[in-house]
């Protein structure tokens, strides 16, 4: 079986806390019971300044979101029998830090897209595409909402895993269009709508076709009424 999972953050890469521990964990653990797994990542400047001399250039393809026009270029590595792919684009990701900043929704839908885009380049149709907490929650979406794309990748499933469900994803709907191409249809469907604007996280849940939680407490605290 082939599994893509999608995060911001995976050891021993990156790491700011649980997240990263979980996507290497299962990743590690899944590999070893013999699965082919993937794993991809942005490729932020402490990994590129850590890790630069182990990865390998593999392509590079332009992204376009409404009217930016930028480039992705993409490295592999392998760590613990997975295959990691690292997103490069220094306007997105050569900072000092992996978040905080305010174009951080801008920021992850380049990353939500240029994953898109980097299946096709690899002709790669993973039996299941797993989606770590809000950063990549858009690419179930992106991928169902729009007509080839939903048939290019008909046989796959989504899993959607909440580590910190505080974190939302939050934009603003003009966010759709602007970034993603998508119609203000879908945030209408309500799929995608949350408080008055768009959650990433919740358009995860609602076009996965599993959400998991990183343990059993877990989720009995976020199916509370205060979770």
């Amino acid at each position: 079986m082939k599994i893509l999972m999608v995060a911001s953050e995976a050891r021993p890469f990156c790491k700011t806390g649980g997240l990263a521990d979980v996507v290497y964990s299962l990743g590690k653990e899944l590999a070893t019971m013999g699965q082919e797994v993937f794993v991809v990542l942005p490729y932020y400047k402490q990994v590129k300044e850590k890790f630069g001399q182990s990865v390998k250039y593999v392509t590079s393809f332009p992204i376009s979101m409404s009217w930016r026009r930028n480039t992705a270029d993409v490295y592999v590595t392998y760590d613990s029998g997975i295959t990691y792919y690292f997103i490069e684009n220094a306007q997105y990701f050569d900072r000092d830090g992996f978040y905080g900043y305010e174009d951080d929704n801008e920021r992850f839908a380049f990353f939500v897209i240029a994953v898109k885009e980097l299946l096709y380049h690899l002709n790669l149709i993973p039996d299941i595409i797993h989606v770590h907490d809000w950063h990549p929650g858009m690419l179930p979406c992106v991928i169902k909402e729009d007509p080839y794309s939903a048939d290019y990748f008909k046989k796959t499933k989504f899993v959607v895993s909440i580590h910190n469900p505080a974190f939302q994803g939050m934009m603003d709907r003009s966010c759709l269009g602007d970034f993603y191409g998508l119609s203000d249809i879908v945030y209408e469907s309500g799929k995608v709508r949350f408080k008055g604007a768009v959650s990433s996280l919740k358009s995860a849940i609602m076009y996965s076709d599993k959400v998991t939680t990183v343990s059993p407490n877990h989720k009995r605290e976020l199916l509370s009424p205060e979770g």
